[in-house]
């Protein structure tokens, strides 16, 4: 998304005919920024460059919950086993190099 972000940003030229752009999300924040709804509280320098673009193009977003289709279900409960167990693999190897004694290179 940055890439086209950051292409679009750099056309200087007018465009002929706006261009619409529909972003569909399943955030409920973003799809409030969108319509102008509020201001934003994180990755503000996206939101900034986004903002600008909606004064070159037609920008519309689609709020879709995010339960709406089993896939979606699915990826947030592997997404959220994964972050478990990085988490649990970070505190162990933290845990080990804590536990381990000082060898004579380390002196």
């Amino acid at each position: 998304m940055m890439e086209s972000l950051s292409y679009l940003l750099r056309v200087e030229q007018p465009i002929a005919r706006p261009l619409h752009v529909c972003i569909i999300t399943d955030a409920e924040y973003c799809a409030r920024l969108l319509s102008g709804d509020g201001s934003p509280r994180k990755n503000r320098d996206v939101w900034l460059g986004i903002f600008e673009l909606q004064t070159r193009l037609l920008v519309s977003a689609i709020y879709n919950s995010r339960n709406t289709h089993a896939y979606m279900e699915l990826a947030d409960r592997l997404s959220k086993i994964a972050r478990i167990q990085v988490a649990q693999s970070d505190a162990l190897a933290t845990a080990t190099v804590l536990a381990e004694p000082a060898g004579k290179e380390d002196l």
